[in-house]
Order: structure tokens, then C-alpha cells, then sequence
């Protein structure tokens, strides 16, 4: 087995982890248009708006 073999194999298996890195951590902008979402369904309103629908943003 020669140098870059070795180096091949530790490239590949640093990549690996790093994806597997990148799943396991997730998207956090996804789970907070998730959360977003379902506080909708519940109350009717998006989280940022007004709760008397008028559509104003809360500040």
C-alpha cells in the first residue's frame, strides 16, 4: 500500500463523515418554517403577525 493509497482512504472517510456531519445537523431554517407552519395551524395567524389578523407585523 503505498503513501497516496493511504491518503485516498483517509480522504474518503474524512468526506464521509463530513456528510454524514451535514445530515445529522439538519437544516435549521427548514425547522423554522416547520414550527412556523404549525403555529399557523393552530392559531390561524403567522407567529410574526398581529393575533387579531390584521396582518400587521408585530415589531
Amino acid at each position: 500500500m503505498t503513501i497516496i493509497d493511504v491518503f485516498a482512504v483517509a480522504a474518503g472517510v474524512a468526506g464521509l463523515l463530513g456528510l454524514l456531519w451535514i445530515a445529522w445537523r439538519g437544516d435549521p431554517e427548514r425547522a423554522q418554517e416547520d414550527d412556523a407552519r404549525a403555529f399557523f395551524d393552530r392559531t390561524g395567524h403567522w407567529p410574526d403577525e398581529a393575533a387579531d389578523g390584521a396582518g400587521r407585523e408585530l415589531s
